[in-house]
């Protein structure tokens, strides 16, 4: 089922993860798998500023579970679903080890891009 080393996610992972700081994701993250939910919470605190205003709303509905990843970063055991996840990936969880079809994730939106990305869902309607 995995690659060693590396996690291979749902696309429906890549689009929240590519889109976390664009739009509200929490319906989208809410039908991910506990383990996808976990990963992708360790990925987007990793690579998403945390005092972005939509960033925080997306992280807003799962405080409890952001609280256990963020234990885990800090070399605590959690649950037994953290615990196989640092199992896959040596330790830590890593953003660097979750891959669709063996890539890397994808970059994240920079500010600009952001900013476009509204302005075209706004011009759209």
């Amino acid at each position: 089922m995995y690659e060693k080393d590396t996690i291979k996610v749902s696309q429906r992972f890549i689009e929240i993860y590519r889109n976390f700081n664009v739009s509200d994701q929490r319906e989208e993250m809410n039908k991910l798998s506990k383990e996808e939910l976990y990963l992708l919470l360790d990925s987007c605190v990793d690579n998403h500023d945390d005092e972005d205003l939509t960033v925080t709303l997306n992280f807003s509905a799962f405080v409890e579970e952001l609280k256990d990843v963020l234990k885990l970063q800090n070399g605590e055991t959690v649950n037994s679903i953290l615990e196989e996840l640092q199992k896959k990936t040596d330790l830590r969880l890593s953003s660097k080890r979750v891959s669709e079809n063996g890539d890397e994730l994808p970059e994240t939106y920079t500010r600009d891009q952001v900013r476009d990305l509204k302005l075209n869902k706004i011009f759209d309607k």
